[in-house]
């Protein structure tokens, strides 16, 4: 049980790095910028867009129509929806004007949307080909999506307020001695985190390109919503805005509003990233294995990444561990070379023609030789207890084809390997 709890918290501390590591690299950060950009350049199109979609539901039931302008006040300090809901409902004819900026208002809503699949993209883009094509539909299918879920939503929430509010209903509470008041700000906080919910849940389904499994992106998304919920109400509850209308007046909102979207973003794009290395953990964990610094770097950080990697947790089949004695020889001149070798524990040794190669725990041994398709070129032997771990060829060139720094640093032993065979023939 302790070697298990060991072995989870090893994983969970590779996993943590890996995410925040890959996060940086990908500057996910100026990607949540823009997408935060983004919203406040498209909210006031997609509002308008819900509206419309709405307008005929709003005529035949006005009920719906001030329940509707009684959540919109929640929104007033950033944007009054009642002038523009006035204007459709009065709106008596279909002109080239009113098609033009309908056409005018799905396009500047594509921003937001265009901004989250780049980001997307910005995390999958080793895996992911070329869909323009498709990353189009999915844009517009977002737009339809979000729409889709917010009337649905504004509905059911007016439904069971309705149901709340029947006399039956009362004199139910009354009998069984409970009282439940239906608050407008509780059902839209509960409509908003379920928008979020649905929408991030199909984004990260469905724009990642990598097809995750259904109950991945329903976790992550679930852990999204959930770490956005404490970090807006911290915001809310940590920063005085009063201090802010003194300094910037009535933009006092949008900036607290540009906060805590920013920092949504900032968690969407995160939890992507993690179901990215969720779903790639074995090849990026042997990456960062093969990347590890030598023993003769001594900054801390250098030895932070080797005691965190040193011992990958990722061998699951048994198959793939050598054990071996001292003395005992591993593999042979001349022999085809179908794996690489990763030398966990222990000390080798490799006679060549003319030199003998002494490599240590956490060496890779015959990656050259794998790339190149070469044979084994010399004899190696254990010169003490060793544990080894090997990865087939398939695996290796995978892992060079999806990690850049992987694969340069291949290419620097490779031209190192060409040049001491270049002296030595000469």
């Amino acid at each position: 049980m302790k070697e298990k709890s060991k072995f989870n918290f090893l994983r969970m501390g590779q996993f943590s790095y890996l995410s925040l590591s890959i996060f940086n690299t990908n500057n996910l950060w100026e990607s949540a910028s823009s997408c935060a950009f983004s919203f406040i350049f498209s909210f006031i199109p997609v509002v308008m867009i819900i509206i419309s979609a709405c307008i005929g539901l709003l005529k035949k039931f006005p009920n719906i129509l001030a329940y509707i302008l009684k959540l919109g006040d929640m929104f007033k300090s950033i944007y009054d929806i009642t002038p523009i809901v006035n204007e459709m409902l009065q709106a008596r004819e279909v002109n080239l004007m009113t098609l033009f900026l309908a056409f005018w208002i799905i396009w500047m809503a594509r921003k937001l949307f265009m901004s989250i699949m780049q980001s997307i993209t910005q995390i999958f883009h080793s895996v992911t080909e070329n869909r323009s094509f498709i990353n189009q539909i999915l844009t517009f299918a977002g737009e339809f999506l979000l729409v889709v879920i917010v009337i649905l939503l504004v509905v059911m929430s007016f439904v069971l307020q309705q149901i709340l509010d029947l006399p039956v209903i009362k004199q139910i509470q009354e009998t069984i001695n409970i009282v439940i008041k239906p608050k407008t700000n509780l059902f839209a906080t509960i409509i908003v985190y379920s928008i979020f919910f649905i929408f991030v849940t199909f984004v990260y389904r469905f724009a990642s390109g990598t097809k995750p499994r259904l109950r991945l992106c329903v976790f992550y998304s679930f852990l999204c919503n959930v770490s956005f919920f404490f970090v807006s109400y911290f915001i809310t509850l940590t920063i005085n805005v009063s201090n802010y209308n003194f300094l910037y007046g009535a933009i006092s909102t949008l900036i607290m509003l540009m906060l805590k979207v920013y920092m949504f973003f900032i968690l969407f794009l995160l939890f992507a990233q993690m179901i990215y290395v969720t779903q790639f953990f074995d090849i990026l964990l042997w990456g960062e294995v093969y990347l590890l610094p030598t023993y003769e770097e001594k900054n801390i950080i250098d030895a932070s990444r080797r005691v965190l990697f040193i011992k990958p947790t990722i061998v699951k089949n048994k198959n793939k561990i050598i054990e071996k004695e001292p003395n005992q020889v591993i593999f042979t001149k001349g022999e085809a070379v179908n794996e690489v070798f990763y030398l966990e524990k222990g000390s080798i040794c490799v006679n060549f023609d003319k030199e003998i190669k002494y490599y240590n725990s956490g060496s890779f041994i015959c990656d050259i030789q794998c790339i190149l398709n070469k044979p084994h070129e010399g004899t190696a032997f254990a010169l003490t207890k060793c544990r080894l771990i090997t990865i087939s060829e398939n695996d290796f060139k995978e892992l060079l084809q999806r990690n850049s720094a992987a694969a340069k640093k291949a290419i620097s032993q490779i031209s190192e390997y060409t040049e001491n065979l270049n002296i030595q023939d000469y």
